[in-house]
C-alpha cells in the first residue's frame, strides 16, 4: 500500500475512533459537557497524528489549536446562552484556523478572503467526509492484487463499509414484517433499533470527521493567488465618495449634539418622545452604521491601489476623517444606551449590544493601526484577535451576573425594575440573586420568586451541566420543588420598550 494509502487509513482510524466517542458521549453526558468533552478528545487525536508522524503541522497552530482548548472549557464555564454560543464560534473558527491548509502562509497576514474561504472549503469539505480521501487517496486497484491476506483483507474492508447499510436495512425490513423481526432477534440477541440508532450517531460522526481532518491534513495547502493590491481607480472617484459620506456623518453629529444632549424638555416639544424613547430609537441604527463603515474604509483603500503613493495618502488622511465621525457617533450610540439602560433597566440585549459597540471601538483602533499606516494584510487577523479578546473577557466578567447586579442596584431609585425579567437569567445570576433577595421590597421578592420558579421548575432537574450550574445546583432544586404563593396584583408596569 502506498504511504498515501497507509496515511488515509490511518485517518479512517481516527475518524472512527471520534466517532465512537461521540456516539458513547451521546448516551451518557449532559449536552454542553459533551460537546466540551468531545472537542477535547478530537484535539487529544489531532496531537497523537502529529506526534506519530501521520500528519504534519506548522509552528502557527500550535497557538491557535491552545487557543481552541481555552475557549472549548469556557463552554462549560458560565450558564448563559449567548455565551455559549460566542464560545463555540470562537471554538470552530480556531480550530479551522490552525488547520495547515488554511493559512499556509501565516496568521498574521490573513487576509479576510482568506478567512471566508478556508470557511466555505472546510464545511463543503466536511459534509463531503471520507469520499475524497476513498477516491483520490486509497489504491483500491491493489489492495488485494498481492502478498497472502490482502484479498481477505480486502474481503473484511467490503463488508465492514456495508455494515451499516444492513443494519440499517434489517430494522426497516424488521418493522415491515414482524415474523422476519421475529427471526432477526432470534439469530441475533439484540435490539436491531438501538444499535441501527448507535451506527447511525458512529457513522456521521465519523463521516464529518473525515472530512474535515481530510481537507485539514491531507489536501494540498492552498496557494494564495495573486490577488492585486486594487484596481487602482484614482482619487477623484473614491474620495469623492468618502466626502459625501464624511458631510453625512458631520450632519448627523451636528443635530446629534444639539438634541442629544439639550435635555428631556427640547426632545419631548420637538419629536414627541421622551428622552429614553428618543434615545432607544436610534441605538441599533447607529450601531449598524459604524459597523458597516468597516468594510467601507477597507474597500475604499483597495480600491485605490497602491501604484500611486500620493494618491494613497490622501485616501487614506480622508479616511481618517471619516473614522473620527464614526468614532463620535459610536460614542452618540453609547449615550443612548447609556440613558436607555437608565430609563428601563439592563438586559441580555442591551449588554451585548454594548460590548459589541465597545468591540468596534478595538476595531477602530486597528484599522488606524494597520491599514492607515500602509498594512493592510494584517488587519483581519488583527481584528479576529480583538473579537477572540471580547469573547475572553465576556467569559471573565459574567454578563448575567452584571445584568443582575444593575437592575437590583435600581430598587428604589427614579427607574423602573422588572423583577419578573430578572428571574429569566440563567444560572449564572442566581449568587447575585440570592444575596440581594431577603432585603427586596415583598412584591418585588413575590414576582421574582414566582419568574425563578418557572424558569428553573424544568431546567434544574435536567441534564444539563455547567460550572454555574454546578455551583448553585441545590438552590435551584429547592426553587423548583416548591412554588410561591400567587402574586397580589401590581399597579406598576415592568421595564418598557423591548428587551
Amino acid at each position: 500500500m502506498t504511504p498515501t494509502g497507509r496515511q488515509a487509513l490511518r485517518l479512517f482510524g481516527a475518524a472512527l475512533a471520534l466517532g465512537i466517542v461521540l456516539d458513547v458521549l451521546a448516551h451518557t453526558v449532559p449536552d454542553r459537557l459533551k460537546l466540551a468533552i468531545w472537542i477535547l478528545a478530537a484535539l487529544g487525536v489531532a496531537l497523537v497524528l502529529v506526534r506519530t508522524g501521520t500528519v504534519r503541522v506548522p509552528r502557527a497552530s500550535y497557538p491557535l489549536a491552545g487557543a481552541a482548548l481555552l475557549f472549548t472549557l469556557a463552554l462549560v464555564g458560565r450558564d448563559a446562552e449567548p455565551l455559549f454560543a460566542f464560545n463555540l464560534l470562537a471554538v470552530l473558527t480556531l480550530v479551522v484556523l490552525a488547520a495547515p491548509r488554511a493559512v499556509p502562509a501565516g496568521f498574521r497576514t490573513t487576509g479576510i478572503a482568506d478567512l471566508a474561504r478556508a470557511g466555505i472549503e472546510s464545511a463543503v469539505c466536511t459534509l463531503g467526509g471520507p469520499l475524497p480521501a476513498a477516491a483520490m487517496d486509497m489504491d483500491w486497484a491493489g489492495a488485494g492484487s498481492a502478498g497472502r491476506g490482502r484479498p481477505f483483507a480486502a474481503a473484511a474492508a467490503g463488508i465492514l463499509a456495508v455494515l451499516p447499510v444492513l443494519i440499517l436495512f434489517g430494522s426497516l425490513l424488521s418493522s415491515a414484517d414482524p415474523l422476519f423481526g421475529r427471526m432477526l432477534r432470534s439469530l441475533f440477541a439484540f435490539d436491531l433499533n438501538v444499535v441501527a440508532e448507535h451506527v447511525v450517531t458512529i457513522a456521521a460522526g465519523s463521516w464529518l470527521v473525515a472530512g474535515f481532518i481530510r481537507w485539514a491534513f491531507v489536501a494540498r495547502p492552498h496557494e494564495r493567488p495573486a490577488v492585486p493590491a486594487g484596481i487602482g481607480i484614482g482619487v477623484p472617484a473614491v474620495a469623492a465618495g468618502l466626502g459625501a459620506v464624511a458631510l453625512l456623518f458631520a450632519a448627523f453629529i451636528a443635530v446629534e449634539l444639539r438634541y442629544l444632549f439639550g435635555g428631556d424638555a427640547l426632545v419631548r416639544s420637538l419629536t414627541g418622545l421622551s428622552y429614553a424613547e428618543y434615545a432607544r430609537q436610534g441605538f441599533f441604527q447607529l450601531t449598524w452604521v459604524a459597523g458597516l463603515s468597516v468594510p467601507l474604509l477597507l474597500a475604499a483603500d483597495w480600491l485605490v491601489g497602491t501604484r500611486d503613493a500620493a494618491a494613497l495618502r490622501t485616501i487614506r488622511r480622508l479616511s481618517g476623517v471619516v473614522l473620527l465621525l464614526i468614532a463620535v457617533i459610536l460614542v452618540s450610540a453609547m449615550v443612548r444606551m447609556r440613558l436607555y439602560v437608565t430609563a428601563y433597566g439592563l438586559t441580555e440585549q442591551r449588554f451585548y449590544a454594548t460590548a459589541i459597540m465597545l468591540w468596534l471601538g478595538a476595531v477602530f483602533v486597528v484599522f488606524a493601526s494597520t491599514v492607515l499606516r500602509g498594512r493592510r494584510e494584517r488587519f483581519a487577523s488583527a481584528a479576529l484577535v480583538a473579537v477572540l479578546a471580547a469573547v475572553l473577557t465576556l467569559n471573565a466578567v459574567n454578563p448575567d451576573a452584571v445584568i443582575a447586579r444593575a437592575d437590583l442596584a435600581r430598587i428604589g431609585g427614579a427607574g423602573r425594575f422588572d423583577a419578573a425579567y430578572l428571574g429569566t437569567l440563567s444560572a449564572d445570576a442566581i449568587p447575585a440573586i440570592d444575596a440581594a433577595l431577603p432585603a427586596l421590597p415583598e412584591a418585588d421578592r413575590c414576582v421574582l420568586r414566582e419568574a425563578l420558579h418557572r424558569r428553573w421548575r424544568k431546567d434544574a432537574a435536567s441534564s444539563e451541566w455547567t460550572l454555574s450550574r454546578a455551583r448553585v445546583r441545590s438552590r435551584l432544586e429547592a426553587i423548583a420543588a416548591v412554588a410561591p404563593p400567587a402574586c397580589a396584583p401590581r399597579s406598576a408596569a415592568g421595564v418598557g420598550g423591548g428587551r
